[in-house]
């Protein structure tokens, strides 16, 4: 059997213990249990967890020591844990270091049925390592008499999120079950995958596979005929057989599920491999087809509006149509949802501007669709959070911009952090927008004219008068004079920075809070 997390329930470390939210995920299957000491949500923390190669199933021990007085940061970090595949949170030294576990961690913990189990309150003697003791000693006894690892791999891998799930995330699960460092190559012994144990294991695979110097070799074949070949070493120079088939059982049906081009490098194959962070893969697909990849440094991500197949295809035609006389590596094909561009930078090209003749296009050719582009990426863990952010950001960008059917990468930066700031709850919302108040007048509909006027102003027409006045149907006297009004009560010109950055993200808040009330 595989241990649940309510098969953990019953060691000695829980005996005074308590599930207090997310009860319905006590059924999860439990691989590892990790101390999470960082927990405020800001970027350090953002590329700390980044950098780790979650693998689903890992129990996490916390005391929201560096959050403990805020509970957003609380939620944010129970998201994003969940978001990577982990499965509940052990709190320590509630009533000491965090005051009480508040309703709305509750809550989240529920709906994301995210188990929390609670220490004994108020217990200085309590230590995490008896809790890692426990578990470990459970896990290793569960993984000594039941060899059987195929089914739990596979459910682990089928409760990560859509852009987790690949042969490499799989690749690394099976390396830390069965300890081994696992390579996988094509048939004509191409790599494809390198998953090392320990992590921090540095090897030749190449130079491996060529010596002979590994533990046992499979091969695997697909159900499109296509042959793999699998590797694995130990530190001990063993491994065995029956872990061995189970290995090359899951990696089978893995490609067979997620990737059945996996040993065919295609295009399709080299962005999913650019978006899904597997550096080693893209290279040798890279190297396959003589593409530079080191040179593509931007990405254009085109989501169309509409999921006809015949859109996406129309859209892939135009984009190469439009970028092939400027690029000289352009790297193309729908992903998921989308449609992902990759590119060299051009000399003497301003990329912005291609950008929007290619949404003109599209909208003549009646193809609703908006584009999202990124420059300047240095690698593919780069590009992939770029991508994950535009994923997450783009609906609250939309709202926020309306108008707009092309969004850089700091408008989606932007509106995460608006995203972010209205999770935050109504008051978080107020501390911002707070600067417009000075706009209040007796007159209702002299305030709306003046807030109109400056959201319009500022996030529609780009702080262009002209352009203002088109949206508003108005004269451009009646804008100036608006904002001349406006200037006077903020006691500084619209266009002033710093203080021009503050009344942006207020116009956006009060756009977007004044959306969701209705």
């Amino acid at each position: 059997m595989s241990l649940k997390v309510s098969d953990l329930m019953k060691l000695p470390c829980f005996g005074q213990a308590g599930v207090i939210a997310g009860r319905k995920g006590l059924n999860k299957t439990v691989s590892s249990v990790s101390v999470l000491e960082y927990s405020f949500a800001d970027d350090l923390q953002e590329d700390m967890l980044s950098s780790i190669a979650f693998l689903g199933g890992e129990l996490v021990i916390s005391c929201f020591a560096a959050a403990r007085n805020d509970v957003w940061a609380q939620c944010a970090t129970i998201r994003r844990l969940a978001a990577v595949g982990e499965i509940g949170i052990v709190l320590f030294y509630v009533g000491i270091i965090l005051r009480e576990v508040h309703e709305d961690l509750i809550k989240l913990a529920d709906e994301l049925e995210f188990p929390i189990i609670l220490m004994p309150k108020g217990r200085r003697e309590l230590r995490y390592s008896e809790v890692i003791s426990d578990v470990m000693f459970a896990l290793f006894q569960d993984q000594m008499t039941e060899r059987q690892f195929k089914d739990d791999i596979l459910e682990r891998i089928s409760r990560l999120p859509f852009y987790q799930r690949s042969v490499n995330t799989v690749l690394r699960m099976l390396s830390d079950r069965t300890k081994a460092t696992l390579i996988l190559a094509d048939g004509s012994g191409g790599l494809l995958n390198v998953a090392c144990y320990p992590s921090s294991l540095e090897i030749d695979a190449g130079q491996v596979i060529a010596g002979g110097d590994y533990a046992a070799r499979r091969t695997i074949h697909t159900t499109i005929g296509s042959r793999l070949e699998l590797y694995a070493l130990t530190p001990g120079g063993s491994i065995d057989a029956d872990a061995a088939s189970q290995i090359a059982d899951v990696i089978r049906l893995s490609v067979n599920l997620w990737s059945k081009s996996h040993s065919e490098k295609v295009l399709p194959e080299l962005v999913k491999a650019i978006l899904q962070d597997e550096p080693v893969k893209m290279l040798r697909i890279a190297e396959a087809f003589k593409i530079d990849v080191r040179s593509i440094h931007n990405m254009w991500l085109i989501t169309p509006l509409e999921g006809d197949v015949r859109a996406f295809q129309a859209i892939l035609a135009m984009l190469k149509d439009e970028l092939s006389p400027l690029c000289k590596t352009i790297v193309a094909d729908i992903y998921n949802q989308d449609i992902a561009a990759f590119l060299d930078t051009p000399l003497d090209c301003d990329l912005p501007s291609v950008a929007e003749e290619l949404s003109n296009a599209m909208a003549e050719a009646g193809i609703p669709a908006v584009l999202t582009w990124g420059l300047n990426l240095t690698d593919t863990a780069h590009v992939r959070r770029v991508y994950l952010q535009a994923q997450n950001a783009l609906p609250t960008a939309r709202a926020i911009f309306p108008s707009k059917r092309v969004f850089s990468q700091h408008d989606i930066s932007f509106a995460d952090n608006c995203r972010e700031i209205i999770e935050q709850g109504e008051d978080a919302v107020h501390n911002y927008t707070a600067l417009l108040d000075c706009l209040v007048s007796d007159d209702p509909a002299y305030k709306a004219d003046l807030l109109e006027t400056l959201t319009v102003y500022l996030l529609d027409a780009e702080s262009d008068i002209q352009k203002c006045a088109k949206l508003l149907y108005v004269h451009m006297n009646s804008v100036k004079y608006r904002l001349n009004r406006i200037n006077r009560r903020l006691g500084f010109h619209i266009g002033k920075l710093p203080e021009t950055l503050e009344l942006y993200t207020a116009a956006a808040l009060k756009r977007l809070f004044v959306k969701i009330d209705k």
